[in-house]
C-alpha cells in the first residue's frame, strides 16, 4: 500500500514541483542566512498495521546537517491478533546530512524583507537531497502484553520546496529492527521473547517552515 502511494505522488509530482511560477528563489548560504525549522506531518503513518498520528519538527544545526525528532500515538494494531486494539506510541529520532547546498526563501518572510530584524540574517529553509540516520522506537501494549521495537536504519530522500513555506519530503531506507516481547501472568513468572529482522523505511511527509 505504502509503495503503491509513492509511486503515484512521485508520478504526479515529479515534473510539476519546479515548474509553479510560486516557487521561492534559490538563496546562497552563508552567515547572514539563519535556517528556520520545519514542523512536519507524516500521512502514511495512519495507514500502517499499527496507525499513529504522527508530528515531527526538523530543526536546523549547521549548513548541511540538521536534527529531525518525531512523536505519535495510536489504537489499533492488526499486525498480530494478540495486540489487537493495543495502545501504540512511536518516536523517530533522525540526523541529516544535506548532500547539495540548496537553502530556499519562504514566502511569509518576503513581506518583512526576508530578514530576521533581531539578528539581520536572511531567512531560508533546508531543501535537496540528504543521507540521514534514524533510531526508532515502537511500543505496542495491551493488557498483559507488551511489545517493545528498536530500529536503526539509513536512509537517502529528497526534500522539495513546492510553496514559499511548504516543503514535500521523500525517503527510503533499510536497516535493522529488534524485538522484545512479554507476556505477564498473575499467577507465575512472565514470558520474554526476543528477535530480530531486517526493516524497510518507505515514505513522505509534508512539512512547513515556522
Amino acid at each position: 500500500m505504502k509503495i503503491r502511494i509513492l509511486l503515484s505522488l512521485c508520478a504526479l509530482t515529479g515534473g510539476h514541483l519546479y515548474a509553479q511560477s510560486e516557487l521561492p528563489t534559490p538563496v546562497v548560504y552563508n552567515d547572514s542566512v539563519k535556517l528556520v525549522p520545519i514542523l512536519k506531518f507524516a500521512p502514511l503513518s495512519l495507514l500502517d498495521p499499527t496507525p499513529t498520528w504522527q508530528l515531527g519538527i526538523e530543526i536546523p544545526l549547521s549548513l548541511q546537517t540538521s536534527l529531525q525528532q518525531e512523536a505519535g500515538v495510536g489504537r489499533k494494531s492488526s499486525e498480530a491478533q494478540q495486540f489487537a486494539n493495543a495502545s501504540v506510541f512511536r518516536s523517530r529520532t533522525e540526523f541529516r546530512y544535506y548532500i547539495r547546498d540548496s537553502r530556499w526563501q519562504p514566502r511569509n518572510y518576503k513581506r518583512t524583507g526576508g530578514f530576521d530584524q533581531r539578528v539581520g540574517r536572511l531567512k531560508a529553509i533546508s531543501a535537496g537531497p540528504y543521507w540521514a540516520g534514524e533510531f526508532l522506537y515502537k511500543r505496542l501494549e495491551k493488557n498483559t502484553r507488551l511489545r517493545n521495537s528498536y530500529v536503526l536504519h539509513t536512509k537517502f530522500g529528497i526534500q522539495t520546496v513546492f510553496s514559499r513555506t511548504a516543503v514535500f519530503d521523500l525517503y527510503g531506507g533499510i536497516g535493522w529492527r529488534w524485538i522484545t516481547e512479554r507476556s505477564f501472568y498473575s499467577s507465575g513468572p512472565s514470558d520474554r521473547d526476543i528477535y530480530s529482522i531486517p526493516s524497510l523505511s518507505l515514505g513522505f511527509k509534508i512539512g512547513f517552515a515556522i
